[in-house]
């Protein structure tokens, strides 16, 4: 084992300890909205707002995380999120805890998520050969999944314990740990900061944008690489009233359904680990989803405990293989001091997208069945993939066609090449 992959591990571990923060933080604070009185009115609200502090969050971050250290800004992300989440349980036992005090640790914590997702992606490319970029994130993926999982059920296992509030010093002393890996973890950047990261943090994300528009490969990808991300939202927004309501099935339904998900997922993360690099071809991405939206749309036909947990399986599984694709390809064709602020433009259309979904999805229950709603979700990702492929063969031409039909495999093949004698 080289030493690169020695320190891959490490941030691994790292990061799985981060994602099952996360996991915990998203369980409790839904549960202290309604232990203090809110209702569900108000957990729509901070759905909501923890969507929308992304889309600043990662704005401003992103040039951040090419302008400094990116271990030193998943550092601080870490860290910063110990000072929310450690208020809430000392407002608690001072009995001063109220609605909006939960609110607002809730949307600090997703801000410095938003913008740890991007310097953790960032530091892949640092520690691994591009080429190694899909098997890293499938196993990335894989791990991310069993740590968010895995925090949500110690959250929910906390609280009768613990108590509402302290259950969140569990996240405290994780954040802790995980801040621990990361100095732990010996990082010599082979990337330096660009000379457009000179400049104010509005000129560092201008420069990023008009590179990628002279890439429009890499752009068309980067900003649907947030696509797959958004049915994990807004999936489980509904999810309780589908398998309740639609199906008529109970609380043990549900956990089963929803952990099928999560099994999924972890699988194809992990077949993703054994992957060759295929980044070039652009027809597994649009392929994956296309995939997507098909298999959730057969998942909302689900009508028995039995097929609504295998389709909820096959849903976790392409939709997580799709994000592996989208984002391996972001970061291993992302040019050299660009890939934090390239990253945080799909973290910035997944944090937009998500803040649609919290707010459209309520209203579409109104004109319409749970099943359909899922149904037209799946729709709009399909659809997105047909857009994809129209955008990249419009920005390719022809050379699209034949980067993918007679230089598979060739590195380097975003722009137009350039033939000889022309």
């Amino acid at each position: 084992m080289t030493d690169a992959h020695s320190r891959f591990r490490t941030l691994l571990a790292a990061r799985s300890i981060s994602t099952l923060c996360t996991g915990m933080n998203t369980v409790v604070s839904a549960w202290l909205v309604l232990a203090i009185g809110g209702s569900v009115l108000n957990l729509a609200i901070l759905a909501s707002l923890n969507a929308g502090v992304g889309i600043p969050a990662v704005f401003f971050g992103g040039p951040l995380v090419d302008r400094f250290s990116r271990r030193n800004v998943a550092l601080a992300t870490e860290l910063g999120r110990i000072v929310p989440v450690g208020l809430i349980p000392v407002l608690a036992a001072l009995g001063r805890l109220e609605l909006w005090h939960v609110l607002v640790a809730s949307a600090c914590v997703s801000a410095l998520h938003a913008v740890s997702v991007a310097a953790y992606g960032a530091m892949l490319p640092e520690l691994l050969d591009r080429d190694e970029m899909v098997r890293a994130n499938g196993l990335w993926q894989a791990v991310s999944q069993v740590g968010v999982f895995t925090g949500a059920a110690l959250g929910g296992a906390a609280i009768p314990v613990l108590g509402d509030a302290n259950a969140l010093l569990l996240e405290v002393a994780g954040r802790v740990l995980a801040g621990i890996g990361l100095l732990a973890l010996a990082w010599h950047p082979s990337i330096r900061p660009t000379a457009g990261s000179r400049g104010v943090l509005l000129r560092d994300m201008a420069a990023a944008w008009s590179m990628l528009r002279r890439r429009r490969a890499l752009l068309w990808v980067t900003l649907f690489a947030g696509v797959p991300g958004s049915l994990i939202w807004g999936v489980n927004a509904v999810l309780p009233a589908f398998v309740k309501n639609e199906n008529g099935m109970g609380a043990t339904a549900y956990g089963l359904v929803d952990a099928a998900w999560g099994a999924g997922a972890f699988i194809v993360g992990l077949l993703c680990a054994r992957l060759p690099a295929r980044r070039q071809n652009h027809r597994y991405r649009i392929g994956s989803l296309l995939l997507t939206g098909g298999t959730l749309m057969a998942f909302a036909l689900a009508s028995d405990l039995l097929s609504a947990i295998a389709l909820a399986a096959a849903v976790g599984g392409v939709s997580l293989g799709c994000l592996v694709l989208f984002q391996s390809y972001v970061q291993a064709e992302s040019p050299e001091g660009y890939t934090g602020r390239i990253l945080a433009m799909s973290q910035l259309v997944l944090s937009a997208l998500w803040l649609t979904a919290a707010l459209g999805v309520g209203v579409l229950t109104l004109v319409m069945s749970i099943r359909m709603v899922i149904v037209c979700w799946g729709l709009a990702i399909a659809a997105c993939g047909l857009l994809l492929h129209v955008l990249l063969r419009r920005s390719s031409g022809t050379e699209y066609v034949a980067r993918h039909f007679r230089h598979e495999g060739r590195p380097g093949m975003d722009q137009p090449e350039v033939k000889e004698g022309a």
